[in-house]
């Protein structure tokens, strides 16, 4: 075969704020990563999950973290359960983790995002990957036009039929 069928990509209606228990409940048994547009949401979606898991079961990363605070943060994440975190995540990370919820973006980012989820397959099967229909109150500030957001969003409904849909890379 040659293609490879890593991810099921599923859109959720409204935002990652309503997702919180569930993604604390995914993580007993799975490795969670959650992607949100800003470094502001990204720590509030922290401080949220926080809430409701151990500090030493999940890591935060962004943008802001100087060069040293990013390496030890990078070197830590291989270690949690849930891992919140801004575009920083989408490159040059060799992650693995289980299912991804992300805030929605531009579909180039997307894939990247989807790439940091059952990255070699091991999985067996299309892993999990969880899209919110709405972002935060400030994406309109990250992606200009927001209107190409809008349209990303449009594309993957056409496609999710009620279960999700296989995203198939071509090898």
């Amino acid at each position: 075969d040659d293609h490879l069928s890593r991810h099921r990509v599923h859109l959720i209606d409204g935002d990652v704020t309503g997702a919180i228990r569930e993604i604390a409940s995914l993580a007993k048994s799975r490795r969670v990563l959650v992607v949100c547009n800003t470094v502001k949401r990204v720590i509030n979606v922290y401080q949220a999950l926080r809430r409701l898991v151990s500090r030493s079961d999940i890591a935060v990363l962004h943008g802001r973290f100087t060069l040293g605070d990013r390496i030890e943060r990078e070197r830590e994440i291989a270690t949690k359960r849930i891992v919140v975190a801004t575009q920083a995540i989408e490159v040059s990370l060799d992650l693995d983790l289980d299912v991804a919820f992300t805030e929605v973006a531009l579909i180039d980012a997307l894939i990247q995002r989807f790439g940091r989820v059952n990255r070699n397959g091991r999985l067996g099967h299309a892993a999990p990957v969880y899209v919110f229909r709405n972002g935060g109150p400030f994406d309109q500030h990250v992606y200009q036009p927001y209107s190409r957001v809008e349209r990303t969003v449009e594309s993957l409904t056409t496609r999710d039929t009620g279960g999700g849909f296989v995203l198939t890379e071509g090898l």
